[in-house]
């Protein structure tokens, strides 16, 4: 197989043989504490897309700030339709994974550790994230924000802006009908109203009703029969806004499967336990965590 990369059109690809890949490291770190760091396990929704919760980075003169988690059945607007592994839905590999590494890094950095010895990490894991995730975008923009929550003290660039940057370096191209999923979300982020491509919904309500998103999407039917939507564009010269309304509801259309598509996005809505949607501030997070809201469980989430 070749590795994967951004910068090409990818395509679907299947591994024929079984293999095992295995990362060592041994990192000497100053062992300093240079930060305090809590995770706050609640479902929590920024630009359209559900995280599971969020590292809350408390430094020693009071800044706060954040790194999103994705969890399971999370949107990936940089996935690739029909994958086996990077699809528009994270699933549970793929979750293990990013948050694997995102808690290793933050402590890492927690404990004095430097940009360095963030890339020794990645190296190691390179073949692991290149062969058995392909979340490339996903991975950098995971690091993006533990550098500027931890090292600079600097709020991160929200998902979507982060993969218009590298759209426009030509570091991400679009081109393929398995890239749709981006462009279309991309059109609806810069149009100040992020929704999640249909793609995904239908991919959720056929895949995972059964398995870990059970509790989610009881009820729901194996498959919703929504007919193709032309592909949405992207203006990369367009301009969003820093704070977003709720997502717009899709309107009773004729087309077949048009309800079965708002029965899930009414699952996304209220299946996820959405009693925290933060703003762009730590502060959000620091008050949950002292409310000790971080130990409540709910099967739903």
């Amino acid at each position: 197989l070749r590795r994967p990369t951004d910068r090409e059109a990818r395509a679907p690809e299947l591994e024929r043989e079984k293999s095992t890949k295995k990362a060592e490291l041994d990192l000497q770190l100053p062992n300093t504490f240079q930060f305090g760091c809590q995770l706050v396990l609640r479902v929590t929704e920024r630009w359209g897309i559900k995280f599971a919760g969020v590292a809350l980075v408390s430094h020693p003169d009071g800044k706060q700030h954040v790194v999103y988690l994705p969890g399971c059945l999370t949107f990936d607007p940089a996935g690739i339709s029909g994958d086996p592994h990077s699809s528009e839905r994270i699933g549970p590999f793929c979750n293990r994974l990013q948050i694997g590494l995102a808690i290793l890094q933050l402590c890492i950095l927690q404990w004095g550790g430097t940009a360095d010895d963030l890339d020794k990490v990645d190296e190691v894991f390179r073949d692991t994230l290149d062969f058995y995730s392909g979340r490339l975008l996903m991975a950098k923009w995971m690091r993006h924000q533990v550098e500027k929550a931890c090292l600079h003290r600097r709020r991160a660039s929200p998902y979507p802006t982060f993969l218009q940057s590298h759209i426009e370096a030509g570091d991400f191209v679009l081109s393929g009908a398995n890239r749709r999923v981006t462009a279309e979300y991309l059109s609806t982020f810069c149009a100040g109203q992020p929704v999640v491509p249909d793609a995904y919904l239908r991919k959720v309500c056929a895949k995972d009703r059964g398995c870990f998103g059970a509790s989610c999407f009881a009820g729901l039917k194996e498959k919703c029969a929504t007919p193709e939507l032309p592909i949405a564009s992207w203006n990369s010269s367009a301009s969003a806004s820093s704070s977003f309304s709720s997502p717009r509801k899709p309107s009773r259309g004729s087309q077949r499967g048009s309800l079965s598509m708002e029965s899930v996005r009414t699952a996304l809505a209220a299946g996820g336990a959405m009693e925290w949607e933060p703003a762009d501030s730590a502060e959000a997070a620091a008050t949950l965590y002292a409310q000790g809201a971080w130990l409540k469980e709910d099967p739903r989430s």
